[in-house]
């Protein structure tokens, strides 16, 4: 078992997600206390599971929001 935790973090705003949820627009982002998942590989597909979600109107993990 890995030693190693994860954390999700926007490559383009350096934000961390603070609240993740299987539903793309409950995930929260902020500067601090981001989700600690418990593998690398864990926040790997939470982030690939994100990406997924995201739709032409979404975030993607790794951009910058598109605007409202």
């Amino acid at each position: 078992m890995s030693n190693t935790t994860g954390i999700i973090i926007d490559t383009q705003t350096g934000l961390k997600c603070t609240q993740y949820s299987t539903s793309l627009p409950s995930c929260y982002w902020g500067s601090s206390n981001p989700v600690e998942f418990e593998t690398l590989e864990q926040a790997e597909a939470a982030a690939a599971d994100m990406n997924g979600q995201a739709g032409t109107e979404d975030r993607f993990i790794g951009s910058n929001p598109r605007p409202r």
